[in-house]
């Protein structure tokens, strides 16, 4: 084993760093598992923020009533009674799981989506994220940022 400089600066995980021979210089305190949950406790409600705004693009995509007058194929279905567009959702991301879903499990939302032997797609899912996508990604950032800017749980 060689002898380590007397120059030399130690990384104690316990009491911090120090230089050989010497008093510590300062003391560094670990508090990584309390860091990790605070980001990652960050990281699940930026993903929730971001995922109620694709929720409020893909609502905002079908607009308001059209008087019953279906879209064109290849444009966002129209709004006709406003059961799918009210039927829109997400849920929410945790620590443990930080995914969040947006949609409806109305079925017919698939159809005129995808389109069907005897329906021309009327896109909405694709088209409402190609919308939000910008500010979903400003949301996340902005969420993390302020959650990690509260201090506390453990932040050096």
């Amino acid at each position: 084993t060689r002898e380590p400089p007397q120059s030399a600066v130690r990384v104690d995980r316990r009491r911090g760093w120090y230089v050989t021979n010497s008093h510590p210089i300062f003391t560094l305190k670990w508090k990584g598992d309390a860091v990790a949950e605070r980001v990652k406790s960050a990281v699940a409600k930026g993903v929730t923020e971001s995922a109620i705004v694709l929720d409020d693009s893909m609502v905002r995509i079908f607009g308001t009533d059209h008087g019953g007058v279906p879209s064109a194929p290849g444009d966002p279905p129209n709004t006709q009674t406003g059961h799918l567009r009210n039927s829109i959702g997400h849920t929410t991301a945790t620590p443990e799981n930080p995914t969040a879903y947006v949609g409806t499990n109305v079925e017919y939302g698939r159809f005129l989506n995808d389109g069907t032997a005897n329906i021309e797609p009327r896109p909405w899912v694709i088209p409402a994220l190609r919308l939000a996508e910008p500010e979903m990604k400003r949301v996340f950032l902005d969420t993390v940022a302020k959650e990690l800017a509260k201090g506390g749980g453990g932040a050096a």
